[in-house]
């Protein structure tokens, strides 16, 4: 029973593994698509005055960041065994990737909301914290997982290993749990790359756009509804002064 439930285990890592393999050859393409089709804008971000301003910074070193990132897992051909040096490179690459993208959204918030409020500039400071320390969950999940050697020094720990391996087996064919109904392992394989991808792509889009002055950073607040209130419209009388010409006229009769 013990080496079936680990065949099943190493089988299902396997899977996951490649899912996330396939899905960060997705996500590197739309990268480098994305990148490709704006060279142009962000070839004149460098050539505008104040170039070297902290928002563009953090706005090159997110996006390259992530490609490096991407690129570094999908070429990856290391053998599984032992390749810790590397796991802890490309998870760093990641997690700083995903900081500089969140700080690109914290220095937007603060240009639109806060405007010398401490207060508020705290607020979205925290916030910006407590969304970098949640980035950190996904930075070991990688295609290939660094591996340790299992030489213990006394026996019981085996006979603890076994008995442990053996009560887990029949919980799993016995007992009814959400783990069992969901496989955890799909999702993040699918949803942390893609999630990675998505958030660089729209706070890129937002920096540009903002940048070379094709959006307004009060349309960014502003609700439809308002904007479209203040646009005035020929050929519609407004309706408070129809009602006080009405009451006019028949004021005198």
């Amino acid at each position: 029973m013990p080496s079936q439930s680990l065949s099943d285990e190493a089988l299902a890592a396997i899977e996951s593994s490649l899912v996330f393999t396939y899905v960060m050859q997705v996500t590197v393409t739309v990268m480098i698509w994305d990148i490709v089709i704006h060279i142009g804008d962000d070839v004149e971000l460098l050539s505008l005055p104040g170039r070297l301003r902290p928002p563009t910074v953090v706005y090159f070193l997110s996006r390259f960041l992530f490609l490096i990132y991407f690129c570094v897992v999908t070429t990856d051909t290391a053998p599984a065994a032992c390749q810790s040096t590397l796991v802890l490179t490309s998870s760093a690459t990641n997690f700083i990737a995903q900081v500089f993208t969140l700080l690109q959204f914290f220095l937007r918030v603060r240009v639109i909301y806060c405007e010398g409020s401490r207060l508020k500039t705290g607020l979205f400071a925290a916030l910006w914290v407590l969304a970098s320390g949640g980035a950190s969950l996904s930075v070991d999940f990688l295609g290939r997982s660094a591996c340790t050697s299992y030489n213990p020094r006394d026996t019981g720990l085996s006979v603890v290993d076994w008995e442990m391996q053996n009560k887990c087996s029949s919980w799993r064919h016995d007992a009814c749990s959400v783990a069992e109904s969901f496989d955890f392992s799909y999702l993040s394989a699918i949803l942390v790359p893609l999630h990675s991808v998505v958030l660089n792509v729209t706070t890129g889009h937002v920096f540009r756009e903002v940048r070379l002055g094709r959006m307004k950073e009060r349309e960014l607040t502003l609700p439809l509804a308002f904007q479209q209130s203040e646009v005035p419209v020929e050929g519609i009388l407004p309706l408070h002064p129809m009602h006080r010409d009405e009451n006019a006229e028949e004021s005198p009769s």
